[in-house]
């Protein structure tokens, strides 16, 4: 192979180096991302479950003042 095409070769070589790098630091960008999104998910689903949680055992106290009185 004479000079032109090693450097050739060596320039293709880099820029597809390149491209699989740059790839693979977008993929991990991304995947960060989603991470990030899951947990913020996760977490807001964890405070609604509380609250939810709140409101049933209000209305247990509720329906049991209410069957106190009604006992009376």
């Amino acid at each position: 192979m004479d000079i032109a095409t090693i450097v050739s070769l060596l320039g293709i070589s880099l820029v597809n180096g390149g491209m699989l790098v740059s790839m693979h630091v977008r993929t991990q960008t991304n995947m960060a991302r989603q991470h990030e999104r899951i947990k913020r998910l996760e977490s807001d689903n964890s405070d609604l479950k509380k609250m939810v949680r709140e409101v049933v055992d209000g209305i247990h106290e509720i329906r049991n003042l209410m069957a106190a009185n009604s006992i009376r």
